[in-house]
């Protein structure tokens, strides 16, 4: 019964590799042109990098975030990227570099004004930013694009002779890092009246003396010279002074035709192309099965990151996260398989519209309690800080029998089951299905408010902040203002969630999260005046 109710989170959100709990995989999905595979192993205390993968029956998207300075821009690119890369393309009668381009600027610029709002409560997000690679095959036609130096690797055949005796390793993007030395001549014609743009530091080039890569999204102070002199920045911030940009969000994009004798891409965080060159990555994929793929490939890196600390991969495994980032980085690797001259690329009829995200954060179980707890026949799902199971009413509960640790592991499922829906625009019944696990009879009274238009979403202008409104089920019909993720008006907030912890939201913060991973609710625009009036009523 157990492993039945833990079966769809699996499905849907991969597994935790056995042997080490901070590495995670889906072993191998179907897309149109193909399989593909993904895994990430966590080095940081808090994962910054993320992925994503979206299929169709026409088009496959894949997406590798890198996040630094904290996870907080990785995410949002996860969140909202493909949105918008699919937004436009309807918009534009199907994918193009324009469209491409388009969809990076929107996400940059709303990345850049989410940062502006929150500036007052949270000027370190100024500092967060994000590597950002895609790539994107319909039609037979690959677009890669990408900011920072994460990289996509081709991998082909010549024509005409075996694949068995070898590949060529062909690498489709650009590495946005100032250790190349035309980058640093790029950085520094843009800037050629500061003479520390670039600066030496620490055994590697880096900009302003901070950063290594030279295109990301996010980073705003390293974009926007009036971060210097904001003084909310200046008291709580990191201030550089800057007289313009020292940043770009200005993607390199290619684009080609596919051709029978490409076998598959190997998309993958800088993490990887630390420990393997490209060649090797290549041949690793060429000589091996589909299936895990590109766990090899991540536990290959490991092996190389042990050996340069004069170590063995098994030591490397029992490292805590936090730690774990001296001896490597957090890593992500998927692999495409390109099948789309094999009769397999039948798959496409087969493949529905969905897709997978990784988690948003691992955490390591060690191998012995794991064993432990198997024996007690309990079923462990890895997310978070603690290690949860289901128990016989279906609710997450720590394993010391406490229930006040749920919270932590409900906000992570939850979190990589929004970002999937918010990728694709759709829910899945297997999606609602982990839901309902996870929320109870919250989530039918949440759709029962979305299905009467019930949710609201207040708009102040110009600032662009937000909040929802979202109308209650009794008869007075009442309106309560609503922060997904922190705040409801309503009684059952202050009693169920706050005060007895029964609950990690109530109906109205439920419905206003679905509401808006769907793009659910009706819009309203106000001055910011009176949005500030509502607030001031909270």
């Amino acid at each position: 019964m157990l492993r039945a109710l833990a079966r769809p989170l699996e499905r849907c959100l991969g597994s935790r590799a056995s042997g080490d709990g901070l590495l995670w995989q889906s072993e191998l999905r179907p897309h149109a042109g193909g399989d593909y595979s993904i895994a990430v192993v966590q080095a940081n205390s808090r994962l910054e990098d993320q992925s994503q993968v979206f299929t169709s029956s026409s088009a496959t998207y894949v997406g590798v975030y890198d996040g630094h300075g904290g996870p907080e821009a990785s995410r949002f690119v996860n969140r909202h990227l493909f949105p918008y890369m699919h937004k436009f393309a309807r918009e534009h009668g199907g994918l193009s570099v324009d469209v491409i381009k388009k969809a990076f600027k929107e996400t940059e610029e709303e990345f850049c004004g989410m940062v502006k709002r929150s500036l007052p409560m949270k000027p370190q997000m100024a500092t967060v930013g994000s590597c950002c690679l895609v790539g994107a095959i319909s039609n037979d036609t690959l677009y890669v694009a990408n900011l920072g130096d994460s990289r996509a690797v081709l991998g082909s055949v010549v024509s005409g002779v075996d694949s068995n005796k070898g590949a060529v390793a062909e690498r489709l993007s650009t590495d946005h890092n100032v250790a190349v030395e035309e980058v640093r001549k790029e950085v520094k014609a843009l800037n050629p009246d500061d003479s520390q743009i670039v600066l030496y530091t620490r055994g590697v080039w880096r900009i302003k003396g901070i950063i290594q890569v030279s295109r990301s999204i996010g980073d705003v102070y390293l974009k926007k010279p009036e971060y210097y002199r904001d003084p909310i920045f200046q008291r709580h911030g990191n201030p550089i002074p800057l007289r313009r940009p020292a940043m770009t969000a200005e993607p390199s994009i290619i684009v080609r035709k596919l051709k029978p004798q490409d076998l598959f891409l190997i998309f993958a965080s800088d993490g990887l192309w630390e420990h393997l060159s490209d060649e090797t990555a290549v041949e690793i994929v060429l000589k091996h099965p589909r299936t895990g793929i590109a766990r090899r490939l991540v536990r290959a890196a490991l092996e190389e990151a042990a050996k340069k600390r004069e170590m063995r991969y098994g030591d490397i495994k029992k490292i805590a996260k936090g730690i774990r980032r001296h001896f490597h980085d957090d890593i992500s690797v998927i692999v495409v398989y390109l099948d789309q001259n094999k009769t397999s690329s039948s798959n496409s009829k087969l493949v529905k519209q969905g897709g997978i995200t990784a988690p948003p954060d691992i955490y390591s179980l060690h191998s012995d309690e794991a064993e432990q707890r198997r024996k007690e026949g309990r079923n462990p799902l890895v997310f978070g800080q603690s290690s949860f199971a289901f128990d016989t009413n279906n609710t997450f509960k720590s394993f010391d029998g406490r229930k006040s640790k749920t919270m932590n592991v409900t906000l992570l499922v939850a979190d990589a089951v929004w970002s999937n829906i918010e990728s694709t625009g759709s829910v899945t019944e297997e999606q609602l299905s982990i839901l309902q696990l996870l929320f109870g009879k919250n989530l039918e009274k949440a759709t029962r408010i979305i299905d009467k238009r019930g949710v609201k979403k207040i708009s102040g202008l110009p600032s662009g902040r937000s909040i929802f409104q979202v109308v209650g089920e009794s008869q007075k019909r009442e309106e309560y203002l609503c922060f997904p993720g922190d705040y409801c008006g309503c009684y059952s907030f202050f009693y169920d969630v706050v005060s007895r912890g029964e609950h990690q939201c109530c109906k109205h913060q439920l419905a206003a999260r679905l509401a808006s991973s769907l793009g659910t609710y009706n819009e309203i625009e106000v001055s910011d005046d009176h949005l500030a009036l509502m607030l001031s009523k909270i």
